[in-house]
């Protein structure tokens, strides 16, 4: 209960009244009707529960509209003086309770009586609100249902939780409101198969008493696929104790479980740059220090030479590492681009000879363009340098998976061996004295853009990179 609570009396002589029930301490504070009427359209909160007294003649039904017209859905307690002949028309609709009494009962002690009923409809009222307020406005979806799971409450978010504005149910019936859902069980609203692990979810609660927490699961409808969410039930508790049905709580954790894969992917980017700090940075350092050491003792100008190569070949990767990182980050600003046209732009660029591209795809892809160019870029060289034996030309093509939104990048060269293919994306592991960025920076790109890459051998024995996840764009 907030605070001392306000009965108003509606009723005779009620200023007399008023009068003796603040002559000492008393668990509400009494005010005449009139003066609540008067006041509630200022405050809403003018009053926390109704005493109507009337005999057994009176319309309370009248009485009972005009309260609710002035100050809302309140607890009203009905005083009947004298007997009632017909119990039906003397407590209508909207009364919360009602008692009978002589007419010579003292009103300050039959106030005095009530307010322990007072103070248990005032807190229900309250906790009423607290719910609905609670249901209106969380962030996600929040429900309670009986033994029979049948829902008896549920949050706004219910409705539109993985999607789509509605529930729709294997009929093709959609529920918009959350009323709509209010009475039915999980087999009106989904498939059989969720209807029914999500019963047993609910079945074990109600029977063990024990919850079932942070469950993670994948949405099951088809507006809704890919949607990770995260589901909490617990006992529901009647006033005896004895578990009535089940509450549960679901979030939408399809975010959260992106920025842990970004994360993971990201943690795994700053370890593949350590390896190349570790390896590529301490060779051509340990040779700067060896010829210094040289230099030092016998004064040979020629070591510094080779000490300035060691330096450039430190400054290389040190450009490539920054690359990387920048390169990295989340790719957020994605645009549709033509996959076909940037392809011919790269190409055209690089001016390769003895090489011939193919493209046989006119999708369009959501990407970053500038990165995209550059892993095209990398690609391309990568064949062109690595993939031919030095006598034939290499043809290079950039196609569309099939079935799955994604595209490749294959050549007819001389491959990459199986055991490799898990290598050539490590940076700083080739031992060469060049930069080892092209294909590590491709594997770079395609995980700020959430892609997944694949190398395998192409239809004619070359090197195959396929891109997986990838998003298109229907014109």
């Amino acid at each position: 209960m907030i605070g001392v609570p306000v009965v108003a009396y509606h009723g005779p002589d009620v200023e007399t009244l008023v009068d003796r029930w603040t002559e000492c301490d008393r668990p509400f504070t009494l005010r005449s009707w009139e003066t609540v009427r008067s006041t509630a359209g200022a405050d809403s909160r003018s009053v926390d529960c109704v005493v109507v007294e009337s005999d057994a003649e009176a319309d309370v039904s009248a009485w009972i509209d005009e309260i609710h017209e002035h100050v809302g859905s309140v607890p009203i307690i009905v005083v009947t003086v004298g007997q009632i002949t017909d119990l039906e028309s003397a407590v209508p609709d909207g009364v919360t309770s009602h008692f009978t009494v002589s007419p010579d009962v003292d009103r300050v002690e039959l106030l005095s009586k009530l307010a322990s009923l007072v103070e248990e409809h005032v807190t229900a009222r309250d906790a009423r609100s607290m719910l609905d307020s609670l249901l209106t406005n969380v962030p996600f979806s929040m429900y309670a249902k009986d033994r029979r799971g049948r829902h008896v409450a549920v949050s706004d978010v219910v409705p539109s939780m993985i999607g789509a504005p509605y529930i729709e149910n294997p009929e093709g019936k959609r529920h918009h409101h959350p009323t709509d859902i209010l009475g039915k069980t999980d087999f009106d609203l989904y498939s059989a198969a969720l209807a029914t692990e999500s019963l047993a979810d609910d079945q074990s609660v109600v029977e063990t008493g024990e919850p079932i927490e942070q469950r993670i699961e994948e949405s099951h409808a088809e507006s809704g696929l890919g949607t990770k969410l995260m589901t909490t039930k617990f006992p529901w508790d009647g006033p005896d104790g004895s578990v009535v049905g089940s509450i549960g709580v679901t979030w939408d954790i399809s975010k959260r479980k992106q920025y842990e894969h970004q994360l993971k992917r990201q943690n795994d980017r700053v370890r593949r740059l350590a390896t190349m700090v570790s390896h590529d940075i301490r060779n051509p350092l340990s040779v700067a220090v060896g010829r210094l050491e040289v230099a030092q003792t016998t004064g040979d100008p020629d070591q510094f030479d080779a000490i300035g190569r060691a330096l450039d070949r430190i400054d290389a990767l040190v450009a490539d590492i920054i690359t990387v990182m920048r390169q990295g980050e989340p790719a957020t600003d994605l645009d549709p681009v033509a996959l076909g046209d940037i392809a011919h732009d790269v190409w055209e660029n690089c001016a390769f000879e003895g090489a011939v591209l193919r493209v046989s795809t006119t999708v369009s892809v959501y990407a970053d363009p500038g990165r995209l160019r550059l892993l095209l870029d990398h690609l391309f060289t990568n064949a062109v340098e690595h993939g031919r034996d030095g006598t034939d030309d290499i043809t290079i093509t950039v196609g569309e998976l099939p079935d799955d939104g994604g595209f490749f990048v294959a050549d007819d060269g001389v491959g990459i061996p199986t055991d490799k293919h898990e290598q050539v994306f490590q940076p700083g592991l080739s031992g060469s004295d060049t930069s080892t960025l092209g294909l590590p920076l491709v594997a770079t790109i395609a995980d700020a853009h959430n892609w997944t890459i694949r190398l395998t051998q192409s239809d004619d024995g070359g090197a195959r990179f396929e891109f997986h996840g990838v998003r298109q764009f229907d014109a």
